[in-house]
């Protein structure tokens, strides 16, 4: 069930703005494997506000 898995704030702000994972992967220089890895846990506090900067500043091209 989504509402159990890590990250939810980051989950969610992605599946609102309809960014798929590899393209804010490509944004923050990692693969989208690595970016599906890192949402297993809660990620450090400097890597979600870098990934919560990206969403909220996404604009699609």
């Amino acid at each position: 069930m989504i509402q159990d898995k890590a990250n939810m704030k980051i989950r969610l702000a992605l599946k609102g703005k309809d960014i798929p994972y590899w393209q804010i992967a490509r944004k923050m220089g990692v693969s989208e494997q690595t970016l599906v890895r890192w949402m297993r846990e809660p990620l450090p506090e400097e890597v979600e506000q870098r990934m919560t900067a990206l969403i909220e500043s996404w604009v699609l091209k």
